[in-house]
């Protein structure tokens, strides 16, 4: 017999696919072949959601092609496939191969070399299948796999909470059993951990072979995906099975649910989770990726579904804690329908009339969907706990907004354009030069030979000047610098501001999920006891309104709910944000607890030595605390360089009286072009002597010349700009005290804040377990008919609240902890061991 864990995994996501698509052939494409173990139709829309997610991937960057003539459909025959896959392995215009069945898988996992990229969709278990598995991965060049590793102890548990059954027949199909050949395993060692016996039951394309194996002592069926059998076949199976009182489960697939069967799981989220995955895998295969180092684990979610109207007909009633976690279906099919004046009639008969005997027949009243159905698939959803997105820690997070938050991307620009002041100020130490090309040309009147003035000329020049000294110039460098130190303090004080909000918006996230998890926790106890209200009134043992009061509460609790998933919500819209994700990330938050590694007072010893819930102890505390932070602040620095510069500046005023500027400059010229009048020198012409004793003009000229520049009096400027520094110093100096104070005021009072939070950590514990205890006694007490109901819901109410409380605690305390590191300067999570022990040390002194 085969091993029964490949029985297991929700066929429904993925075998039997088949779907054709046309595109016009390119060169360049990347065609993928897709082999399907049978014709199943009407599973179709998992291959479309595959390619939905491909094309999403790759749009505008590669062209995928899911060719039909490459699709290849088996009889669910290994002869069939085996031939299909070597000819796909030996096709030169199939580029990648895809299998989505299982025997397809398993015949493309056995196979010795892969010439081309592959990959199964549906391997269930690698070690029993002889499919390639190391340290998560295949290790197998160009082949990867999606290892499903379904956990039937856990799910036949939960069935087993619906009702309870001694022997159960596994349907499976047929085509499983050629898969694990070699591989085989006893009866015995599958079903040693479930305390019901299970009879492999192999299915074909008709329901009567299953039929006729039923054994009377069989109390229950679990089918898997029968991929051969028709609509037709199936409701004649499970028409027999409703008939015959036997309760009925499918292992994946709603839609059996929905057409009769007792209960099963809804694993139909999963589709676009398990198509993504094919979808990455592919991408990462067109990225050259090789795919033996891809990951090959694969988790799923799966909810509980609860067909009512099958229930009642095979006379089978749930537990309380079934009916709160599963989703209910068919709901109003097994109650009685009513008009509201039909209900309204019966309410005042019961109001006017005696109590009747718990003998006596009542009638149930209609309760309204809101009131009774689950929300448990699509809240659970929306709370995020499928593991889907990615996953941040508070560490993961900082790291991530320090490297993508677009208003620290901005400072940094800030900053870099900042040095480029410096270097430009800094630039007027060293030569410059220049170079000229200049023409001329006058009236014919003005020129002269002798003088080497022609009509028209052109010259060329090059000149250098290099400052010697300047006083002005040297203090701009010297502000220019300190300046910048204020832009890069500024930044740092943008990242300690940033950290700070990644941290707010991290730990308000995990706040909102506690309290949706709490509202959610609240919804179900209320529709539980709602129930029971509702057979208390049936068995006459209350009067109707205990249930149109809970039905209000259910209501409420549902708008609760509604409330506290909105706000989970925009609190993971704002965290996406901050740290630059896409607004609609499903970014997966991990929890933080009082005594992980992540902060500093996190360490139990170190918060036991600093003693927070001692007041005068953590005195002590607080003023080392300021001390560090005070000498930590970016913001004190700022003002410190801000009055560096005012000091700068004073000085250079008080200089500026008798210190010049001196610079030293130089000029070439060459004048290489003469024409017109006076261009052509003639000595032999002028009369007399004077041609001896007259030299032809030169065409090059230099010159170098010292300039000393002493400004003495500039209308009272330099009074003016030595009054301004001084008196700017003396208003920073005021106003750096006053940030001292200010800031000194708020590493006390966030302390102060966190001395408080931390102890209420174990007093909101302490009073949501004495709230939970009171509601247990008070509940067990209305179950009796001891009490009334306003005493059930004032208990229920004090422990909604109290529970509230206790959750936000732990979020609140590690609030006012990044607040007051953020008020020191200084997040301990950054702090190495070395840091750690300096820090305690300094403290110990």
């Amino acid at each position: 017999m085969k091993h029964l864990n490949l029985f297991f995994y929700p066929l429904l996501l993925i075998a039997g696919l088949l779907a054709s698509i046309s595109v016009s052939f390119a060169s360049d494409e990347f065609v993928i072949g897709i082999l399907d173990d049978c014709q199943a139709t009407q599973q179709r829309h998992v291959l479309e959601q595959i390619k939905k997610e491909t094309f999403s991937l790759t749009k505008g960057e590669f062209r995928v092609r899911f060719s039909s003539d490459h699709h290849r459909i088996s009889n669910c025959s290994e002869k069939g496939l085996t031939s299909d896959l070597n000819r796909m392995m030996s096709d030169p215009d199939i580029d990648m191969i895809l299998a989505l069945g299982p025997l397809g898988s398993h015949l493309l996992g056995r196979m010795e070399r892969f010439p081309k990229p592959a990959i199964s969709g549906m391997i269930i278990n690698s070690q029993l299948q002889g499919i390639p598995f190391h340290k998560g991965k295949s290790m197998k060049h160009n082949f990867t796999y999606v290892l499903l590793s379904p956990d039937l102890k856990a799910n036949v548990d939960q069935l087993r909470e619906v009702v309870d059954f001694k022997k159960a027949a596994l349907l499976y199909d047929r085509s499983i059993d050629k898969s694990l050949k070699s591989e085989r395993t006893t009866l015995e060692n599958i079903t040693k951990d479930i305390q019901a016996d299970i009879v492999l039951m192999p299915v074909g394309n008709r329901a009567d072979p299953v039929i006729s194996q039923m054994d009377p002592s069989i109390d229950a069926v679990i089918i898997t995906d029968l991929v051969q059998l028709d609509k037709e076949e199936l409701t004649r199976l499970i028409s027999y099975f409703n008939q015959n009182k036997i309760a009925s489960f499918s292992l994946h697939d709603r839609s059996l649910i929905e057409k009769g069967l007792l209960a099963g799981f809804d694993r139909s989220a999963v589709t676009q989770k398990f198509s993504r995955r094919i979808a990455l895998m592919i991408q990462r295969v067109l990225l050259d990726e090789n795919p033996k180092d891809f990951k090959v684990g694969f988790t799923s979610q799966e909810s509980l579904v609860l067909n009512m109207q099958t229930a009642r007909q095979l006379d089978i009633s749930p537990g309380f804690a079934v009916l709160a976690k599963a989703e209910l279906i068919n709901y109003n099919s097994a109650i009685r329908q009513a008009s509201p004046a039909a209900v309204q009639k019966k309410t005042d008969a019961v109001v006017q009339k005696p109590k009747p005997a718990a003998k006596t027949p009542v009638k149930d009243i209609v309760l309204s969907d809101l009131a009774t159905g689950s929300s448990g698939g699509l809240i659970e959803a929306q709370l995020g706990i499928d593991g889907s997105g990615e996953s941040l820690n508070l560490l993961g997070a900082v790291n991530r907004a320090l490297s993508n938050n677009l208003i620290l991307k901005a400072k940094e620009k800030e900053t870099r354009a900042g040095e480029m002041d410096v270097k430009k100020v800094l630039s007027r130490f060293y030569p410059q030069l220049n170079a000229g090309l200049n023409g001329t040309m006058i009236d014919d009147d003005h020129t002269s030979a002798l003088m080497g003035i022609s009509e028209r000329s052109w010259e060329i020049t090059a000149g250098v000047s290099q400052l010697l000294y300047s006083d002005q110039v040297m203090t701009n460098l010297t502000t220019r610098k300190h300046q910048q130190q204020v832009r890069q303090l500024s930044e740092n004080q943008e990242e300690l501001d940033i950290i700070l909000e990644t941290c707010i918006a991290y730990l308000t996230a995990l706040k909102a999920i506690a309290n949706a998890r709490i509202q959610l926790d609240n919804l179900k106890l209320i529709r539980n006891n709602l129930k029971l209200a509702n057979n208390r009134y049936k068995a006459g043992y209350s009067s109707p309104s205990d249930v149109f009061r809970l039905e209000s509460e259910s209501a409420n609790a549902y708008a609760s709910l509604l409330d506290s998933l909105s706000r989970l919500g925009k609190a993971r819209l704002h965290l996406n944000q901050v740290l630059n994700l896409e607004l609609e990330a499903d970014t997966v938050v991990e929890d933080i607890h009082l005594d992980g590694s992540t902060f500093f007072i996190t360490d139990p010893k170190i918060r036991s030595e600093l003693k927070i819930d001692n007041p005068k102890s953590f005195k002590k505390v607080r003023d080392f605390i300021v001390k560090k932070g005070l000498v930590a602040s970016p913001e004190l620095k700022a003002i410190n360089e801000q009055i560096l510069v005012q000091e700068a500046l004073y000085a250079s005023a008080k200089k500026s009286y008798w210190s010049p500027n001196v610079f030293v400059n130089g000029k070439i010229g060459n004048t290489f072009s003469r024409s017109g009048e006076g261009s052509d020198f003639n000595a032999a012409s002028l009369p007399g002597n004077l041609g001896d004793l007259v030299n032809e003009p030169e065409d090059t000229a230099w010159a170098l010349s010292l300039n000393i520049d002493l400004p003495f009096y500039e209308g009272g400027a330099k009074s003016a700009s030595k009054i301004k520094a001084l008196e700017t110093r003396n208003q920073l100096t005021f106003y750096k005290y006053h940030v001292k104070n200010q800031i000194s005021e708020n590493i006390r009072s966030a302390l102060m804040d966190l001395s408080a939070s931390y102890p209420s950590i174990e007093l909101s514990s302490m009073s949501a377990r004495a709230a939970k205890r009171n509601l247990d006694l008070v509940q067990d007490a209305y179950s009796k008919g001891a009490i009334s109901i306003i005493h059930f819901l004032d208990a229920q109410n004090a422990s909604l609240v109290a529970n509230t409380l206790a959750e936000n605690a732990i979020y609140d305390f590690f609030i006012d902890l990044v607040i007051s590191e953020r008020a020191s300067g200084k997040y301990s999570f950054f702090m190495d061991e070395n840091e750690k022990q300096q820090w305690y040390q300094e403290f110990s002194k």
